[in-house]
């Protein structure tokens, strides 16, 4: 089994809206997953959006597949680009359901997750995230946000190299 990666070379326009939305194009919104298996994964979300005050939450649960288990953590900010912030968000997430990351706030932020979760029943994975309130104005998911999913075996301990 290989990676899994979406990384955005353009700025995609985002609903300005609540509830979940596809962080990446429809064309490249999803993938299928495999039963009985484990997965990292590495998330980079990096948004604008209009100047209505609203939360920021992730959403893993959209897709077809079911999960054993699902954990990660996320950290994020409220700052706009190449501008030092000085209040950080942090959350630890073990559930795949739609869960606030980033509190209120308006205009630039950005999310950086990472976990791991365990398929039970095959099926697509779908990443998403919602606000909380309409935003307003444009929202634009920036050119750089990703996701990396990485196979790392099945639904026992996973042992890669010689642990002894």
């Amino acid at each position: 089994q290989r990676d899994h990666l979406v990384y955005t070379n353009a700025d995609l326009t985002g609903a300005a809206a609540t509830g979940s939305q596809a962080i990446f194009a429809a064309a490249n919104d999803r993938v299928d997953l495999l039963a009985s298996t484990s997965y990292l994964f590495e998330l980079f979300l990096s948004v604008t959006n209009g100047i209505t005050t609203c939360t920021k939450a992730l959403d893993f649960s959209g897709g077809t597949a079911t999960f054993t288990a699902f954990r990660y953590w996320a950290m994020a900010q409220h700052a706009a680009i190449n501008t030092t912030g000085t209040a950080q968000s942090s959350v630890h997430v073990n559930q795949a359901a739609s869960t606030v990351i980033l509190a209120t706030g308006t205009t630039d932020w950005f999310i950086a997750a990472r976990g791991g979760f365990t398929v039970n029943v095959a099926g697509t994975f779908l990443p998403q995230f919602a606000f909380s309130a309409n935003p307003t104005g444009t929202v634009l998911i920036k050119r750089g946000s990703f996701i990396k999913l990485t196979p790392v075996g099945g639904t026992s301990d996973i042992i890669i190299g010689p642990w002894a």
